[in-house]
């Protein structure tokens, strides 16, 4: 008896936590999750690859959901490393943004968003991703002290081209392209398959008013 009541509690847990899981896939955007990628940095649409990566981790914070130390808005996380992240360090990406393991904490580096705007979509504006379509672009500020404004251009459900956008620069003034940095990220999620799964299930709807904040 005490076994069959025990498999009883086990599957009750189990189908609740199953509900849960979909429950936050449906409750999220698409794109809100950890994505990691290497860093180049564009002249006049030309990429350079430099030895460094950047972590990017897309965050809403609910009641329960995305709970963070000292986090309580809408934003994106930060982080870039490797033997050349001095490289964009000195192009004016702020300290903050680097890894320190002596002074680590999860809201260094974090810039929460005042400003989202959905820009269509279109092919990739870099030498050598003619063939890579954005089916979403969207454009992000920041009115944190020590942030920058940053575009995300929408690949598919596992890939985003990212850049940090410096003011003066413009896509119809080629010349003002100068040591933009470029990163092609891809999908390291922190979420469950089920979360996932629900949330690629929702991708194609989600392109037809696309946002981090309003899901």
């Amino acid at each position: 008896m005490k076994s069959r009541t025990f498999k009883q509690a086990l599957c009750i847990l189990v189908a609740f936590w199953i509900c849960v899981e979909v429950y936050w896939g449906f409750s999220r955007s698409p794109i809100d999750d950890r994505w990691t990628g290497d860093v180049s940095v564009v002249n006049v649409f030309t990429p350079a690859k430099v030895d460094a990566t950047m972590t990017m981790d897309l965050i809403v914070p609910g009641h329960v959901m995305n709970r963070r130390p000292d986090v309580d808005k809408p934003g994106a996380r930060f982080s870039f490393e490797g033997s050349q992240a001095d490289v964009i360090r000195k192009l004016g990406v702020p300290a903050a943004f680097f890894e320190n393991p002596e002074s680590w904490k999860f809201s260094q580096g974090f810039c929460a968003l005042k400003f989202e705007k959905h820009r269509g979509s279109g092919a990739s504006w870099i030498n050598g991703h003619e063939n890579v379509r954005k089916v979403a672009v969207l454009d992000y500020e920041s009115n944190a002290t020590g942030c920058f404004n940053f575009e995300l251009g929408v690949v598919d459900f596992d890939r985003i081209e990212f850049m940090i956008v410096k003011p003066g620069q413009s896509i119809a003034d080629r010349k003002s392209l100068k040591n933009v940095v470029f990163v092609e990220l891809k999908r390291d999620s922190r979420l469950s398959f089920i979360q996932r799964l629900v949330m690629r299930a929702r991708f194609s709807g989600w392109l037809d008013k696309p946002s981090l904040i309003g899901v």
